[in-house]
């Protein structure tokens, strides 16, 4: 009886033992299954998101008529600024430091920061801009300019993969920071277009923000 009984037992174990197996066997089948689903939906996913930009033309032409187009409006109002025509808007926190980024073809972008300052003066914008430069060690061109009706200060040079040119003021203690970005191959085509997008931006109201600066 006692024989039987153990027969049973090492029967039943080796049963459960096997249900165990087919069980993790299972369910790294369906792992495996799992995984390869993702992989093919990724693979999907990414040729049916395979864009090709425009060519140079298109692109200017998409952005100079695009310039009544919808705008950008920053969450803590400081400005407002009408983005290019099917440029990617990239927000806080991907866009950090700045408060949005657009990003276009061709290795153009467009970043921009504004921030409540102490200061409110162009001398004193400058002086701390050289104090980021001398940090960074950086040297670039610089111009003053009026920008938007105010005086303004303009910055050209070049890094490692893109030519830049920013501008740079302060009004009502905000400091703005406008840097656009562009193959060095597109860039002499792309300035001047971008200059008329720029011209768009708009300073908002002294928002809570800045009043709580102080």
């Amino acid at each position: 009886m006692r024989k039987v009984k153990g027969t049973i037992q090492r029967k039943a174990l080796q049963e459960a033992q096997g249900r165990r197996i087919y069980l993790q066997v299972g369910l790294l089948v369906f792992g495996l299954l799992v995984v390869v689903a993702l992989i093919m939906d990724l693979t999907g996913f990414m040729h049916k998101k395979v864009y090709r930009p425009p060519d140079i033309a298109t692109e200017l032409q998409n952005m100079v008529l695009g310039l009544d187009g919808p705008r950008f409006t920053d969450a803590n109002g400081l400005f407002s600024i009408v983005i290019p025509p099917g440029w990617k808007v990239s927000k806080p926190p991907e866009s950090d430091p700045y408060n949005v980024v657009f990003v276009g073809s061709h290795s153009a972008d467009i970043s921009i920061m504004a921030k409540p300052v102490s200061y409110n003066t162009l001398p004193e914008l400058f002086r701390e801009i050289q104090k980021l430069e001398k940090q960074f060690g950086l040297a670039t061109k610089v111009d003053t300019i009026r920008f938007r009706g105010r005086p303004a200060i303009k910055r050209s040079g070049r890094l490692m993969r893109v030519k830049v040119f920013a501008i740079d003021f302060v009004e009502d203690h905000v400091a703005h920071h406008i840097l656009c970005a562009v193959s060095p191959e597109y860039f002499d085509r792309f300035e001047p277009v971008l200059m008329e997008v720029l011209n768009t931006y708009e300073t908002g109201k002294k928002s809570l923000l800045v009043m709580r600066y102080y």
